[in-house]
């Protein structure tokens, strides 16, 4: 049955003109090939002296820049355009790793420059003082630059921050972090908004990891994948449909939580999940350590000449692809789990695609000990065709790429929403 409804406005000219704006500017950020005025106006199907005139309005406001004469042959050359990338940034920083990443990067997510900083503690009652001295002192080092003096500043949008917790998206307030006790509750947008006078935006470090491999990495080409990123945490950051998908309390994707024993059901999991105990890069570290301290020779004493402080995930992997048995035995069972992770996001889920993203891919032979063994135990048990199963194209990366697209596609897709999807 077909239903009436009445319209009490119509659009007026202004909207319409806003509208137009919006439609013609994401275009232009989308399409890297050279444009022109008449080649958008045809293109989008906008009259060609209402595309000029939004376009002189963009080279002003500095989104716009032209890029000197078309190459076409004949009558009077137009005058070819580009999206502006350069001319604001943005501050990335992700808690979801070892240790603190802070990027600063242009309005196509790209990174200018990079930061590493300390190794995060994450019972450390200090923490939060930490990070942000550590966000001031990066902005600070980038300002110190003769071509920033002056305009960097004026120029900076906005800061997203990656925390592994739930987050409620509409105030930036903490919902749930295992990981960082003391920030249960604490509205981290508000108290960031206090010492730095930009838009502040907070995600999830593992769905900010996601929407960076969706945008600049492997995701590109798919409509429905999974990043899991294995760190001191583990998570599952799930798109559906092209959408991030969070859940109904903000929780999905928590697979550090799941259990590979059924006996681990009696048991409680509130701070930190059974995997993460199980299937972390730090478990390498833990496990060796106690191998070592019952008496076992293995291989990594003589690599750290028996410094037992200078043991590393990294020293482990080294190790294992010497032969070492013991080393070989605890990537196995870290493996096995994280096999278990992936199977149950396959079974689940149905991806295209899962990428694994984290601390765990900055692991030296990271295909042949970890990705490969993983899918060859996963492809035992899938009754369907296996999806593409890949170490993140960003790798430890991912996180802060995430962090500088959440906040340009909160930033202009607040200002400019509309667009229009053409094929290219």
């Amino acid at each position: 049955m077909v239903k009436s409804f009445k319209i009490n406005k119509s659009i007026g000219p202004r909207q319409q003109y806003l509208i137009n704006k919006s439609i013609i500017l994401n275009y232009i950020m989308e399409n890297s090939k050279f444009l022109t005025r008449v080649k958008i106006a045809t293109k989008l199907g906008i009259s060609p002296p209402t595309v000029s005139k939004i376009i002189d309005e963009f080279i002003s406001e500095g989104y716009v820049k032209e890029l000197g004469k078309d190459d076409s042959t004949g009558g009077k050359k137009a005058i070819r355009l580009g999206f502006n990338a350069k001319n604001r940034s943005l501050i990335g920083v992700d808690l979801g790793k070892d240790r603190i990443r802070i990027a600063w990067g242009d309005l196509k997510g790209n990174i200018l420059e990079k930061h590493v900083g300390f190794k995060i503690y994450y019972k450390d009652k200090d923490l939060l003082d930490k990070v942000i001295a550590e966000i001031k002192s990066f902005i600070d080092e980038i300002e110190k630059n003769k071509d920033n003096a002056g305009v960097f500043r004026k120029n900076l949008l906005g800061l997203c921050i990656g925390i592994p917790a739930d987050i409620d998206p509409v105030n930036g307030k903490i919902i749930s972090t295992p990981l960082f006790e003391s920030w249960e509750g604490l509205n981290i947008k508000e108290i960031f908004s206090k010492y730095f006078d930009i838009r502040i935006y907070i995600e999830n470090s593992k769905n900010l990891s996601a929407l960076g491999e969706k945008y600049l990495g492997l995701g590109t080409k798919h409509r429905n994948f999974v990043i899991l990123e294995v760190g001191e945490g583990i998570g599952a950051g799930i798109v559906i449909d092209n959408q991030l998908y969070k859940g109904a309390t903000f929780s999905a994707g928590e697979v550090g939580f799941m259990i590979g024993d059924k006996k681990k059901l009696y048991s409680s999991y509130k701070l930190k999940g059974y995997m993460e105990n199980m299937a972390s890069p730090n478990v390498l570290k833990r496990d060796i350590l106690k191998i070592i301290n019952s008496g076992e020779k293995t291989i990594v004493s003589d690599l750290v000449n028996n410094d037992l402080t200078k043991i590393t995930p990294a020293i482990v992997c080294k190790a294992a692809n010497m032969g070492d048995k013991h080393s070989k035995k605890i990537i196995k069972k870290v493996v096995e789990n994280l096999a278990t992770i992936v199977l149950n996001l396959i079974l689940v889920i149905n991806p295209e695609i899962i990428v694994i993203s984290g601390d765990l891919t900055e692991l030296p032979n990271v295909n042949n000990l970890f990705t490969e063994p993983i899918k060859k135990l996963v492809s035992n048990i899938i009754p369907f065709d296996l999806p593409i199963i890949e170490n993140a194209s960003l790798g430890v990366d991912a996180g802060i790429s995430g962090c500088l697209i959440f906040a340009l596609n909160n930033l202009m897709g607040n200002k400019y929403p509309y667009k229009i999807l053409i094929d290219k």
